[in-house]
């Protein structure tokens, strides 16, 4: 019902816009809230708390208003949706503000701000693991995320490359709004936005290795021997437990999807027949794996009692160029160059 109507990203449609919608009678008091929370500041942190308050009392007048229709039940459950979706975004935001992870003021994101938000993705067992080539993540130090640094602590997830380039061309800088609040007064696609599995989905998407098969796993039973489509990216990682994951890819679901955006020991992808493993590809667009992850990709596997070919494809990326060769030649030419283990046993 409200998908025709032009709107920011999850926000609340206009009292203009809820009008226009056919065959619906909009109840007076929703219009007025709607009226009442577009008037309040977007881009001024002391009114967060109160955009807030106003969303929960439009989502109460969407839920206890009389529906003489269906098209009234669609279009009240819709903009009642909307509106609670956009208050737990502000609410989370004004509790990144508040304890100093976002930057209150119109400077950009030092990245080696040390941030007591970060302390949730601290394991001091492992190293610093590398994203992006050039930035580590290290719970010793901060985080050196580049623009996924970003991504990971809007409570969105938003890929917000273009829009930081944007924001930093303002040309009014002593005036220009901290670069979250500015993101309010913008039209972000949600296309755009990378879902972030909840515990529960990332159970669902872990993966066993059991008689040299990788194999779906939840709570420990298998519930079938995996076998992927060679024409779907099936995105894998490991994380810094040694554990695997894996889900097909999607335009929202990334291999920051199956970390919940932390630091991993090696991301790629796979293809398996009858769980068997046939394809191992290095690759990811997020956390980009240099070399050194590649082999520790292969040896994490086989540590983890996989069974497969030394001689089966290995897809890897050197210099943003994709290579193709197989797993032995990928060893033979780079393992004397790297020493390289699980992260664990370093």
């Amino acid at each position: 019902m409200l998908n025709n109507i032009s709107c920011s990203w999850i926000e609340p449609p206009t009292a203009l816009a809820v009008e226009k919608i056919p065959k619906f009678n909009p109840p007076i008091a929703v219009l007025r809230q709607l009226e009442e929370y577009h008037q309040l500041p977007k881009d001024k942190l002391e009114f967060i708390a109160p955009r807030c308050a106003s969303l929960l009392r439009l989502s109460f007048l969407c839920a206890t208003s009389k529906r003489s229709s269906q098209i009234d039940i669609d279009a009240l459950d819709g903009i009642s949706k909307i509106s609670e979706n956009k208050r737990r975004y502000l609410w989370e935001l004004n509790r990144l503000y508040a304890a100093g992870v976002l930057l209150q003021t119109n400077q950009i994101y030092d990245r080696q701000q040390v941030s007591p938000y970060f302390n949730f993705f601290a394991n001091k067992n492992y190293n610093p693991v590398k994203l992006n080539n050039t930035q580590f993540y290290d719970s010793n130090i901060g985080i050196h995320w580049g623009e996924f640094w970003l991504e990971v602590i809007d409570p969105a997830h938003r890929q917000l490359d273009n829009q930081k380039d944007q924001w930093l061309h303002v040309i009014d800088q002593k005036g220009k709004a901290p670069f979250f609040l500015w993101l309010e007064g913008q039209t972000i696609p949600r296309s755009e936005s990378i879902k972030y599995f909840s515990e529960d989905e990332q159970k669902v998407a872990k993966l066993s290795i059991i008689d040299g098969k990788v194999c779906h796993g939840l709570d420990g039973m298998v519930s079938r021997h995996l076998t992927t489509d060679p024409h779907k990216e099936f995105l894998f990682i490991v994380d810094a437990d040694e554990d695997f994951y894996g889900r097909y890819s999607q335009r929202e679901i990334r291999h920051p999807s199956l970390t919940r955006g932390k630091a991993i020991i090696a991301p790629g992808m796979i293809q398996a027949q009858d769980g068997e493993i046939t394809v191992i590809e290095s690759n990811s667009g997020h956390y980009l794996p240099d070399l050194q992850t590649g082999l520790q990709l292969i040896a994490v596997l086989r540590n983890k009692g996989a069974q497969f070919s030394d001689q089966i494809p290995f897809h890897f990326f050197q210099d943003f160029k994709r290579q193709e060769t197989t797993v032995r030649e990928f060893e033979n030419e780079y393992r004397p160059k790297i020493i390289v283990g699980p992260r664990a046993s370093l």
